[in-house]
């Protein structure tokens, strides 16, 4: 199921010789090590071998072992959410609806949320274990293009069609609109605040919300635009454009300093990451 580093240019050239009706994207985790602003990648991975020519995405950790995917290897032109155990390779099916599902998010209490297609979007809980059906968390979730929780989970921050970030309250059922024109992925920092990328005065910049202050901060432009985030625990956040990885230091505001370029492992066009610990998954098409 999964491939190691020395299978990795020959799976990729496989998958590119196959001809496809959809983008085919593949999953792949590297442990990293960072010296100074450098980064050391090692022990690369292909978590999706088990489906190299079809469509996975948005991977989210559960744990050190445990990864959700959004995937395709089930049903033809439509997403379910999968469980990889990538120490014992078992491969779970843990959803299997009439609509795709999409953006799994592990929450506390052995149990992930989603969101659900179909003519009415929402937003799903399900436990790990498939004890039940699980219940509804956001009933109107029809513009939602990407969601994260703050580690309370019970405020969900939200990035719509539109390019709106806004915040939810479970408990209160309050909405706000924090910021326009955002771009990609939401990141939440150590600090639980907010960093996303957002289109300001015709260039991307890096921007942070602080939740408890409620302020924003503006960072410099991101490298080559891109909206692809993660964030590192030592307050770093990582950026890909194409091939390659950018760092830039949060705290002492600096440049981006290229740090990786992930062609010889075959990886050409760099589509999400995700970070846990010294893990790094690295989504690509």
């Amino acid at each position: 199921m999964m491939t190691s580093l020395r299978l990795l240019t020959l799976l990729i050239g496989i998958v590119g010789s196959i001809t496809l009706q959809s983008q085919s994207s593949n999953i792949y985790i590297f442990d990293y090590n960072q010296l100074g602003e450098n980064l050391v990648l090692s022990d690369a991975t292909i978590l999706t071998a088990f489906n190299a020519g079809g469509r996975n995405v948005q991977p989210s950790f559960i744990d050190d072992n445990r990864v959700l995917i959004s995937s395709d290897y089930f049903e033809e032109g439509q997403t379910d959410i999968l469980e990889l155990n990538m120490k014992t390779q078992v491969l779970t099916r843990l959803t299997q609806t009439a609509e795709s599902e999409s953006y799994p998010e592990e929450i506390p209490g052995g149990k992930f949320t989603v969101l659900l297609g179909g003519s009415k979007k929402q937003i799903h809980a399900y436990p790990l274990d498939l004890s039940d059906g699980g219940r509804t968390i956001v009933s109107n979730a029809d513009n939602y293009r990407a969601y994260t929780w703050l580690p309370n989970r019970q405020t969900i921050f939200i990035n719509n069609t539109n390019g709106q970030l806004s915040s939810y309250n479970l408990d209160t059922t309050e909405k706000s609109i924090l910021l326009e024109n955002v771009k990609g992925n939401i990141l939440i920092d150590k600090y639980k605040n907010v960093i996303v990328a957002q289109q300001e005065s015709g260039r991307t910049v890096l921007k942070k919300y602080d939740t408890s202050k409620l302020k924003y901060k503006t960072y410099g432009k991101i490298e080559g635009s891109s909206n692809i985030l993660a964030y590192l625990p030592n307050h770093k956040v990582l950026t890909a454009v194409g091939s390659k990885l950018y760092l830039y230091n949060l705290v002492t505001t600096s440049v981006w300093d290229e740090v990786a370029d992930l062609t010889e492992f075959g990886i050409d066009n760099i589509t999400d990451l995700k970070v846990r610990n010294n893990q790094l998954i690295v989504v690509a098409e």
